[in-house]
């Protein structure tokens, strides 16, 4: 999607989204994605600031389009828990990201609104919110899982803006290739 701005010097930009995966609650990002087909920028707009439902992964690319092995994503979304598709959502697509191993790259998470929960194999616990950052390094052998706080997840302990649970979750990730 294109959306087209007028700057202070009358010079007109245009900004290209990149494509947004809907997830969380997939209902939302699905209701975006349908108001954009048929045209109705604004209203996918107020949708996407009411539900959340997104996420946008970028990849980063040098003048002539080379990888440069960074991958930028921006999450938003939302966990309401009087939703009445968010049971069966939940039943085939969890509310975060379950344990799962990485190698050869580290992450680095600026959370925006909302928290979330980290644990690993190692006894790791963790719940950061709301102006909260977190730089992981990923080698071999360790699992680890990032869960969305919501409220039935409630706090566990751990450092960064209060890390409350709530319904909007909101955050920037930037995911670095290592050598």
């Amino acid at each position: 999607a294109a959306a087209t701005a007028q700057t202070d010097n009358d010079v007109e930009v245009v900004v290209t989204m990149p494509p947004a995966l809907p997830v969380w609650p997939v209902w939302g990002g699905v209701a975006c994605w349908a108001l954009r087909l048929a045209g109705l920028e604004g209203a996918a707009r107020r949708m996407e600031d009411f539900t959340g439902g997104l996420v946008r992964p970028m990849a980063l690319m040098d003048d002539d389009g080379e990888d440069l092995f960074l991958l930028l994503a921006h999450h938003r979304h939302s966990f309401w828990p009087f939703d009445p598709i968010r049971a069966l959502s939940a039943a085939l697509l969890p509310e975060g990201f379950p344990a799962h191993p990485h190698r050869g790259f580290c992450t680095l998470t600026y959370v925006i609104d909302g928290g979330m929960r980290h644990r690993d194999s190692y006894g790791v616990e963790q719940a950061y919110g709301a102006g909260a950052v977190q730089w992981l390094v990923a080698g071999r052998g360790i699992l680890h899982e990032e869960m969305w706080l919501t409220p039935e997840l409630g706090v566990n302990g751990g450092g960064g803006g209060g890390a409350a649970p709530g319904r909007g979750q909101e955050l920037l990730q930037l995911w670095v290739n290592l050598p």
